[in-house]
C-alpha cells in the first residue's frame, strides 16, 4: 500500500474543523447515545424512501434492545457480511464468501423484501458486477440504481460504480471511479442523503476514517482525514451528527458525536449494549438515517463465521 499527501486540513472541507486527535483518531469527550428494543423486523422505515431524518420511531436517548440474525441470509456456515440497506430498507446488499470461487473470494449479493414488516427474500448474487476478484462494500444510493462498491480487481483496491436503469433491471458493467491523489485501498464507502459526501478508509498502514465528496464521474475530491487510528466501518447518521465504527483494538461497535456539522467529532466511547463478547469482533456497517437501527456483522455465533446483525433503539 503506497502513501499519499493531505492538504493543510483545514483547507480541505468546510464541513469539519480539524481537532488534535486522541488516541482513538477523535477529539474531546463524549458520552454514547444509547439505544434500544431490536428485531430482525424493523418497523416504521421512512414512507419517502429516507431522504429526510426521520423522528418518532424511536428514543434516542434508549439503548440498542438485543441483536437479531437474517434467517434467509444467515445459515451460521457461510462468511456473510458488510450488509448496507438502502434508505427506505426495502433492498440490502450485502458480501458472501461465494462457493463459485472456492469460498475464498467476496462477491456482492442483493436481498429485497415487500414491506419493512416483511421478512428478508434470499440474496441473489449480483453477476455483473461481480468478478473473479474480491468485490465488497456496496453501498446504492437513493436513486435505487446507483451502486458503488470496492474491488480489488485493480490494486491497490479501488471504488467503482455500476447503474442500472431501474430498480428492477440488473446493473450494467462497473467503471471504475478516480481515486484522485488517493494512493492507498479505499475501502467502507458510506454516503450521505446528498449522495455525494462520503465517509471511508483508506488503508494507508493502518485504516484511517476520511471525509470527502465522491462524483461517480468526476471522481474523489480532496479528502479530509477525520482519524489517524486504526478504525473500520464508518456509519453517519443522516443528520452528520453521530458516527458509529468499528473500533478495531477492541474489536467492538464504537460512536462518536458532534453538535454540528461544523464541529469535530468527539472522543469516540464504546456501545456496550452491541457487544459481542470476549474474544468476539464486531463492525458497524451501516446505520439508518434517524439511528434508530444498526445493522451491524460479526462472530458472536461462536463459530468464527460473520453473520449479519440487526439492533433498533427502543422507544
Amino acid at each position: 500500500m503506497g502513501s499519499w499527501s493531505r492538504a493543510a486540513p483545514l483547507a480541505l472541507l468546510p464541513l469539519l474543523a480539524w481537532g488534535c486527535p486522541s488516541t482513538d483518531g477523535f477529539t474531546g469527550g463524549g458520552d454514547a447515545s444509547p439505544e434500544g428494543a431490536a428485531d430482525v423486523v424493523v418497523t416504521d422505515a421512512p414512507a419517502d424512501g429516507g431522504a429526510d431524518v426521520v423522528t418518532g420511531r424511536c428514543d434516542p436517548t434508549k439503548p440498542f434492545g438485543a441483536t437479531g440474525a437474517i434467517p434467509a441470509i444467515d445459515d451460521g456456515q457461510t462468511q456473510v457480511g458488510g450488509a448496507r440497506w438502502s434508505s427506505d430498507e426495502l433492498s440490502m446488499v450485502y458480501t458472501q464468501n461465494d462457493s463459485v470461487d472456492g469460498g475464498t473470494n467476496e462477491n456482492l449479493y442483493l436481498a429485497t423484501r415487500t414491506s419493512t414488516t416483511a421478512q428478508w427474500n434470499a440474496g441473489v448474487a449480483i453477476t455483473g458486477v461481480n468478478s473473479p476478484d474480491n468485490d465488497s462494500d456496496g453501498y446504492l444510493l437513493d436513486d435505487g440504481v446507483t451502486l458503488f462498491f470496492s474491488s480489488e480487481r485493480v490494486l491497490p483496491i479501488q471504488l467503482f460504480v455500476a447503474t442500472r436503469a431501474s430498480s428492477t433491471q440488473p446493473f450494467g458493467a462497473p467503471q471504475p471511479v478516480s481515486s484522485g491523489n488517493i494512493t492507498d485501498d479505499i475501502l467502507r464507502v458510506f454516503f450521505m442523503p446528498d449522495g455525494t459526501t462520503a465517509y471511508f478508509i483508506d488503508s494507508a498502514l493502518n485504516n484511517f476514517i476520511d471525509q470527502a465528496q465522491i462524483d461517480r464521474d468526476a471522481g474523489i475530491g480532496q479528502p479530509l482525514q477525520l482519524s489517524n487510528d486504526n478504525s473500520d466501518w464508518p456509519c453517519v447518521t443522516g443528520d452528520g451528527l453521530t458516527m458509529l465504527y468499528d473500533h478495531v483494538s477492541s474489536g467492538e461497535v464504537w460512536q462518536t458525536t458532534r453538535a454540528t456539522t461544523t464541529d469535530t467529532f468527539q472522543s469516540g466511547v464504546p456501545v456496550a449494549e452491541l457487544s459481542g463478547g470476549a474474544g468476539t469482533n464486531t463492525s458497524p456497517t451501516w446505520v439508518s438515517r434517524d439511528g434508530c437501527v444498526v445493522v451491524m456483522q460479526s462472530d458472536r455465533g461462536g463459530s468464527g463465521i460473520l453473520q449479519i446483525y440487526v439492533a433498533q433503539r427502543g422507544k
